[in-house]
């Protein structure tokens, strides 16, 4: 039963749903994870969680920083369809299997004062968002590694792909963790030396990432300077990493 549910699942993501990617991590994998990252705050009793992603298209995130609103289109369409994926995959399991389910771990949508003229603490502007992270469920769910950028790197896509991730109480079987390894230790990270903002540092003795991102500066930058001169976002150190150079 439990194969027959996450074959379903799956087809319903690749072919209903039109996601370019999705892993499933079982609960188990979360047994070291920190209280405030655990899926089981979202919905009690939660067996697995399907990580779903798209993929950018390379030609409109190159040098994202650099092109203004280049990028506008594509990554308020990508996040809306993540968004609509993960509400529509929640509730495809609840109405055919029975079994509960909710999307989280979807971009946080910042307070309209922070949009005026920033904020100085992110927390504030973090607020009342939920503390999952959808990255690690994507490691959790096989899909690739973090890397210096703390962003998810795709064997294939590398770090230009957007997720969202549904935790849920059907009992999924769990994909293999990726073998991929990141040439983050032999690279000369570009992530880093090209960050606008200089937010993007090198993490030690992380199991779960390589690299850590300051998003006070992150956030600083798009509120005081991206959102008020067309950036839809900064994607540089997505853009620029090997691993996503590769698939242009």
């Amino acid at each position: 039963m439990n194969d027959r549910i996450t074959e379903d699942v799956k087809r319903y993501a690749k072919e209903v749903l039109e996601m370019d990617l999705v892993g499933i991590a079982p609960i188990e994998r979360y047994a070291d994870a920190p209280p405030e990252f655990h899926p089981q705050q979202f919905i009690p009793d939660a067996k697995a969680i399907i990580t779903m992603g798209l993929v950018h298209n390379p030609d409109m995130v190159q040098e994202s920083h650099m092109n203004k609103a280049k990028s506008v289109v594509e990554i308020h369409g990508m996040n809306t369809e993540n968004l609509l994926a993960g509400y529509k995959m929640s509730r495809y399991i609840q109405k055919k299997w029975g079994y509960r389910s909710g999307a989280t771990g979807l971009p946080v949508h910042l307070p309209e004062d922070f949009v005026k003229a920033g904020l100085k603490d992110i927390k504030v502007a973090l607020k009342p968002a939920v503390y999952f992270s959808v990255k690690m469920a994507a490691v959790h769910g096989g899909l690739g590694k973090r890397g210096v950028n703390d962003l998810l790197i795709h064997p294939e896509h590398g770090s230009i792909v957007r997720l969202v991730s549904v935790v849920t109480q059907a009992p999924l079987t769990g994909d293999s963790l990726s073998d991929f390894d990141p040439i983050c230790d032999t690279c000369d990270r570009p992530c880093m030396r090209e960050c606008p903002t200089g937010a993007v540092s090198v993490k030690q003795g992380d199991p779960y990432t390589k690299g850590s991102i300051d998003w006070q500066k992150c956030f600083n930058l798009l509120g005081n300077e991206a959102l008020m001169l067309g950036y839809a976002a900064c994607l540089q150190c997505a853009s620029v990493c090997p691993h996503s150079k590769q698939v242009r």
